[in-house]
């Protein structure tokens, strides 16, 4: 069964390598997401984030793994997050 947290995220600016702009509320987006606890490339798993509150590049959102067989378990309050498109970190936070 798939978790599903809130989370706070900063988005990083193109210049730093992220996204020109925040995706709006409600939208669906799939990075790659990196959890504290899972720093190794078996932890690199597709997520889905969905923004529910937008201030500026701060936003906070819901954020679940989409594979079944996820780490599921590292999805706790507290737990920093790292979302990556290829290479880029275009979002980092903390589970709330």
């Amino acid at each position: 069964m798939n978790r599903t947290v809130k989370v706070k995220l900063k988005w990083t600016s193109k210049k730093e390598g992220g996204k020109k702009h925040v995706f709006p509320r409600g939208m669906r987006y799939c990075p790659i997401a990196v959890v504290e606890g899972g720093e190794n490339h078996e932890s690199l798993w597709s997520s889905s984030v969905i923004n529910t509150n937008i201030n500026g590049r701060k936003t906070e959102a819901e954020l679940s793994f989409l594979a079944d067989d996820a780490p599921h378990n590292l999805l706790i309050t507290g737990k920093k997050v790292l979302l990556y498109e290829g290479q880029s970190v275009v979002a980092e936070g903390k589970i709330l």
